[in-house]
């Protein structure tokens, strides 16, 4: 008795995403280009998504246990620096990400809606538009907090009910914030990063 032959029928091989340069559309893209941009999105991601991170999980527990004459100047401080840093860093990375995909991609635009890769991305850069808007909610919000804390040691007569409400509730805005910035740009980092699978 002969065994039954099995025939294995192959299904073509489509590339989620071919960063071979002379492979998109025909055209030859610069080496040094793409791998520019890729340094410029992943080394201001990792600055934007770590210090997000380390902000809510850390900075901001410690910050909300201080008293507030130690809470103001760090809380000025950061939303000056941190502050401008973590947006700019957000900026360039979304900048430099969406030239990216779109050098890589720029012969099938229709990709972004046919394919789990196009779709994974544009998630993932919807949410980090929002962690966007909450970088710049978290600064402003810091920088509010300062303000108020430096009133009320300034304030001699002392007239807590109003400023301490008040930097209640900014406190509350900002550890909310903070916490949302940090979720999103993980999201956001893991759906770009799981797109290339998916």
């Amino acid at each position: 008795m002969s065994r039954p032959q099995v025939r294995l029928v192959r299904r073509p091989r489509v590339p989620v995403l071919n960063y071979r340069p002379d492979a998109i559309g025909g055209k030859a893209l610069p080496q040094e280009e793409i791998i520019t941009l890729r340094l410029l999105h992943i080394v201001f991601g990792a600055f934007w998504v770590g210090t997000a991170v380390f902000v809510a999980a850390s900075l901001e527990p410690a910050l909300r246990a201080a008293a507030p004459g130690v809470r103001g100047p760090i809380l000025s401080r950061l939303s000056r620096g941190i502050g401008h840093m973590l947006v700019a860093s957000a900026v360039i990375t979304l900048a430099a990400g969406v030239v990216l995909a779109l050098r890589l991609r720029q012969d099938s635009l229709d990709a972004w809606f046919d394919t789990g890769w196009g779709v994974a991305m544009l998630i993932g850069f919807i949410v980090s538009v929002i962690a966007l808007g909450t970088s710049l909610i978290t600064g402003s919000t810091a920088g509010a907090i300062a303000r108020i804390d430096e009133r009320s040691e300034d304030a001699a007569d002392g007239s807590p009910g109003e400023t301490g409400s008040r930097a209640e509730e900014l406190g509350a805005r900002f550890r909310a914030a903070v916490r949302w910035t940090a979720v999103l740009t993980v999201v956001g980092v893991g759906t770009m990063a799981a797109a290339r699978f998916v």
